[in-house]
């Protein structure tokens, strides 16, 4: 249960990093969407933010 754990958690800050991409690049060019960028991005953070109490100290392995 740990990996698969440590697997959404993984995969829920590739998401994160790739959306604030996509939303600096839709920034960039002049599309604003703000509303729905924040949305995804707070539904990520969530994410992220109920799994970390949960992992091993080996799943966050982004910020060691």
């Amino acid at each position: 249960m740990q990996d698969e754990l440590n697997g959404i958690y993984q995969t829920a800050s590739r998401l994160l990093g790739e959306h604030l991409a996509l939303w600096a690049e839709s920034l960039h060019d002049g599309h604003r969407d703000d509303e729905q960028a924040l949305a995804v991005l707070q539904a990520l953070l969530t994410v992220r933010g109920a799994l970390a109490p949960l992992l091993d100290d080996d799943g966050d392995t982004g910020h060691d």
